[in-house]
């Protein structure tokens, strides 16, 4: 593949000042800002610098190589991104010998702009570059001038299954489709994640085999619109089964999109044994005026008619969703027709959002007619709403046993550990013995919260 470098207008002034000083700490820090997608892309980040000869940092103060990965999806993981990056370029400033690079939607969305507003900044790498981190790193390290490189490919760029390095001991990230041709009215992701993109099913499968050899428990696999995966005369229902096979006892897939779900799918769900019973499946709105304005291809009846062949083809199926209030034109009719649906469906859990403009997208042109403090009041009554379908949830499983893979021990008590359930749903449990993170446990449930449940390890 060829690369497609930028310099920016000001790389030879900066480059005959000695702008860029050599890069001699070579521990790296990661921030990730953003969805699993980044997540998995600060894995493959990091792999690749052990490649090269980095190594992390315990912590930001031992480190010399910061990476922010980061999100535009909505306005305040960006908000949270710029206000990151001013703490580091203080740091630069104040004389810390660092190199700073940046990379995800931000990176992708922004380019030499970004650059041009924060001169500190040593590289930028677009969605499309993971893979060239380390070669970029080696070319401001020569040519001491600071690199732009966010040029977009029609294929996904692989990285090799063994180079990710992993942050969770169980669970394990698998992209096999990037990119969105859906263009909904509110979303970036098109522009900073490009056009669909699928991975061959031969080498999701070898990546998948790899991972079940390195004892994951779970495999969840990644995509903008995961359920679009096709390759050859192979559909996503061929993807799921052929990973039905793979020695893993938990597979997961997200995010899905409505209107690409169908019956046949369902009924697979119904009949897998690795699938988890849970599924995340954005519903947007409430109201199909304003599903139409998002440009979401599907009506509210046809998504409570997917959920309803859920519930019945594998009962105790948890569903999560995404919301947006106060998108422009909704209407408190709008708004209370949301708030209907999430009633009739109860959501097992939800991410909802304000709206907020998004650069690129169709509705960045439209006026943004929902006062601020009408979105506000929107989702605080939303948010009153799913915690209280939660709470009664929770209480429900109150003396169930669930199998729980094991996040890792608590930070405030000892004997303590968090995980999270078949459904998603988190576990602190209490276990008189070590509990591995990675492994499986049985807890039963004692107590609830809105956010997660107590419980006991069973010998």
């Amino acid at each position: 593949m060829v690369s497609l470098l930028q310099n920016h207008p000001i790389t030879e002034p900066l480059a005959i000042l000695g702008f860029l000083q050599p890069i001699v700490n070579k521990k790296f820090y990661i921030e990730t800002f953003g969805c699993q997608m980044n997540v998995h892309d600060s894995e493959k980040i990091a792999g690749i610098l052990y490649q090269s000869g980095y190594e992390r940092a315990e912590g930001e103060a031992d480190a010399g190589v910061f990476i922010i990965n980061t999100c535009s999806v909505r306005a305040r993981a960006e908000r949270k991104f710029h206000g990151y990056l001013a703490r580091l370029g203080r740091r630069k400033k104040d004389g810390a010998d660092i190199t700073i690079g940046i990379a995800g939607c931000v990176a992708q969305q922004e380019g030499n702009d970004l650059l041009a507003r924060n001169p500190f900044i040593d590289f930028i790498i677009g969605t499309h570059q993971v893979h060239a981190v380390a070669e970029v790193l080696k070319q401001i390290d020569e040519v001491r001038a600071p690199r732009v490189q966010t040029g977009m490919t029609t294929e996904i760029s692989e990285v090799e299954p063994f180079i990710a390095k992993r942050s969770h001991p169980g669970r394990a990230f698998i992209t096999v489709q990037e990119g969105c041709n859906k263009f909904c009215a509110f979303c970036v992701v098109p522009f900073t994640r490009g056009r669909e993109r699928c991975r061959t099913l031969e080498n999701i499968l070898i990546e998948a085999r790899y991972l079940a050899e390195q004892g994951y428990g779970e495999i969840q696999i990644l995509g903008q619109n995961v359920n679009c995966w096709a390759e050859g005369g192979n559909n996503f229902i061929d993807l799921l089964k052929s990973l039905d096979t793979i020695h893993v006892k938990w597979l997961r897939f997200v995010t899905s999109h409505p209107a690409h779900f169908t019956e046949q799918m369902v009924e697979w769900m119904g009949q897998s044994k690795k699938l988890c019973p849970q599924l995340h499946l954005p519903v947007q709105s409430g109201s199909n005026q304003v599903l139409e304005r998002m440009r979401r291809d599907y009506t509210c009846e046809q998504f409570l008619s997917i959920l309803s062949l859920l519930r019945r083809c594998r009962p105790g199926m948890a569903i999560s969703t995404d919301i947006i209030v106060g998108f422009p034109g909704e209407t408190d009719e709008d708004f209370a027709k949301t708030t209907e649906l999430c009633a009739e469906v109860g959501f097992d859990s939800m991410f909802s959002f304000a709206y907020s403009p998004r650069k690129y997208s169709l509705a960045n042109r439209w006026v943004d007619d929902v006062p601020v403090d009408v979105k506000r009041r929107r989702l605080m009554e939303l948010q009153a709403l799913q915690r209280q379908i939660q709470i009664e949830k929770h209480k429900n499983l109150i003396g169930d046993e669930l199998v729980v893979l094991i996040d890792g021990p608590s930070k405030k008590a000892t004997e303590i550990y968090s995980g999270h359930s078949g459904c998603n749903r988190v576990v602190n449990f209490i276990s008189a013995k070590i509990a591995a993170p990675g492994q499986f446990a049985r807890v039963r449930i004692t107590n609830s919260g809105p956010n997660s449940l107590f419980g006991k390890a069973i010998d």
